[in-house]
C-alpha cells in the first residue's frame, strides 16, 4: 500500500479512545480518500478499519483530567514506522479531527518528515513554544513521514529517548509523565543538526482542554461547536486538535460523525 493514515488507539474507563479513533478514521477516509491504519490493544473495539496492528502498551502512567485520574497509553507512537503498512503515512492522534483535505498536499512533495511546530488556539495567532536550551517544541499530534533513511533515524532516535526519558527528562528540565511532544521535539533538534527544522506543517490548532465541546454538526457543514466564556466558537472546515477528549467522547455516544 503507498499511502494510508495511521491511528493509535488505547483506551481507558474515563475516556473511549476507541470511539474516538472511530471517529477520526471515519473523518479522515471522508476527506482524503486514503485507506486507515489503527495500532491498537482491542481490534475488537475498532470499527470499519480494515488494517489493525494489535500491540500492547507497556505504559503504568497516569494523567488528571478534570481532577479525575486516568490510564494514558502513549508509548507505542515511536513504533508507528517500524509497523505501518504504508510508504507514505499521515500520523494524527485519535482526538484529533479532519474536516477538510489540505493534508493531501503532504503526499505530494520530497519530504520525509513533517510536524507542527507551532500551535494556536481559536482566534490567536499562531506561537512557537521552547523546551530545555530554546529547543523548538514540535507536536506530535499529526506527523507525514515515508519510508525514508531520514524518517528511520528520526523515530530511532526518538524511541531512543522514550527508553531512557528518565535520563532525557532530566536533561532537558521536563519533569512529570512521559510525553511524546517532547522526545520529538529533541530527535529533531538533533537530527536537523542541532536547529530548528526547516520544513514545518501549519500551525496545529487546538481547542484547549477548559473550553466545552457543545457539538459536532453531522450534516454536509461540518461544524465544530463550542463554547468559551460564554461566546460561541464555529470552526467550519478545519482541522482541529479536541483536548476535551472526555466532553468529546459524550458527544459521540449519542450521534455518529459522517
Amino acid at each position: 500500500m503507498f499511502k494510508g493514515i495511521l491511528i493509535h488507539a488505547f483506551g481507558d474507563e474515563l475516556i473511549d479512545y476507541y470511539k474516538l479513533a472511530n471517529t477520526a478514521a471515519r473523518l479522515a477516509t471522508h476527506f482524503l480518500k486514503l485507506p486507515v491504519a489503527c495500532i491498537t490493544d482491542a481490534p475488537n473495539k475498532i470499527m470499519g478499519i480494515k488494517n489493525i496492528i494489535e500491540v500492547e502498551s507497556k505504559t503504568k502512567q497516569q494523567r488528571t483530567l478534570v481532577g479525575d485520574k486516568y490510564q494514558y497509553k502513549n508509548d507505542t507512537r515511536t513504533l508507528s514506522y517500524e509497523l505501518i503498512p504504508f510508504d507514505q503515512t499521515l500520523l494524527i492522534d485519535s482526538d484529533y479531527l479532519i474536516f477538510n483535505s489540505e493534508l493531501l498536499k503532504w503526499f505530494e512533495t520530497d519530504y520525509n518528515f513533517a510536524c507542527p511546530l507551532q500551535m494556536n488556539y481559536p482566534g490567536s495567532p499562531p506561537k512557537y513554544y521552547h523546551i530545555y536550551n530554546n529547543i523548538v517544541q514540535a507536536w506530535a499530534t499529526v506527523i507525514y513521514f515515508n519510508k525514508s533513511k531520514q524518517s528511520e533515524f528520526i523515530f530511532d532516535y526518538w524511541k531512543l529517548i522514550q527508553d531512557n526519558y528518565e535520563y532525557y527528562g532530566s536533561l532537558l528540565t521536563t519533569y512529570g509523565i512521559y510525553r511524546n511532544d517532547y522526545s520529538l521535539s529533541l530527535a529533531l533538534h538533533v537530527m536537523n543538526g542541532y536547529k530548528q527544522p526547516a520544513v514545518e506543517m501549519p500551525s496545529l490548532l487546538t481547542i484547549p482542554i477548559s473550553t466545552p465541546i457543545l457539538d459536532i454538526t453531522d450534516d454536509s457543514s461540518f461544524i465544530v461547536a463550542a463554547n468559551n466564556k460564554e461566546k460561541f466558537i464555529k470552526l467550519k472546515n478545519m482541522n482541529l486538535h479536541i483536548m476535551n477528549k472526555r466532553e468529546l467522547c459524550e458527544i459521540l455516544k449519542t450521534k455518529s460523525v459522517i
